[in-house]
């Protein structure tokens, strides 16, 4: 099995590139809209007991909407696009995770 070779039962529910979302002055979305989980880790103890609302569209829906996550774990919600300002990056530090190579 070669690099880059990744078998349907692998790809089923797994995170196979991510990176940190460090601006929300614009949307944010991955290339082609391509769906992807999001993590949010939470600033202060406080926070990470609260459901998160997240301004953003999911990959069938045809506009943004707030939808609850939970800190502190991966989250189910396919998004294709987080809204400008759709969390605060200062209560949570924001990681996107994708079940494809992205570039």
């Amino acid at each position: 099995m070669g690099k880059g070779y990744v078998s349907e039962s692998m790809f089923a529910g797994r995170i196979l590139s991510h990176g940190q979302i460090t601006s929300l002055d614009s949307a944010f979305s991955l290339t082609n809209n391509e769906p992807f989980s999001l993590f949010l880790l939470a600033a202060s103890a406080t926070d990470e007991t609260l459901p998160v609302l997240v301004n953003c569209k999911l990959y069938q829906d045809d506009a943004s909407a707030n939808c609850p996550f939970v800190a502190n774990q991966w989250n189910e919600p396919a998004i294709v696009e987080i809204a400008a300002s759709g969390v605060s990056l200062t209560s949570y530090t924001a990681y996107w995770g994708a079940g494809s190579d992205i570039v």
